[in-house]
């Protein structure tokens, strides 16, 4: 079995200023704020992508293990799943 792929869900706005991401939840009306590597993961996230992609990506950008980098991303992205600001692709 494949790893799940996972994307930004629809419907979902998100604005990037100077590195920080702004993102609306428009069934709640809330908004929600990533900075730094967090921002990272969205932007990543956007282009439908696994945890191990997203890593792979990151460990390009920053110097980190790449256990802690996946153990970090998906906690990111299980948090922004349970919150429905992401989502798994269908067939994943």
């Amino acid at each position: 079995m494949s790893a799940p792929r996972y994307r930004v869900a629809e419907g979902v706005a998100s604005t990037d200023v100077d590195g920080e991401v702004t993102i609306l939840d428009p069934r709640s009306g809330l908004y929600f704020g990533l900075e730094d590597v967090g921002a990272d993961i969205w932007v990543l996230l956007a282009e439908a992508r696994s945890v191990a992609e997203v890593c792979d990506a990151l460990l390009e950008r920053y110097d980190v293990d790449r256990s802690e980098c996946a153990a970090d991303v998906q906690g990111l992205v299980d948090e922004l799943v349970g919150r429905r600001l992401v989502e798994v692709l269908p067939g994943a």
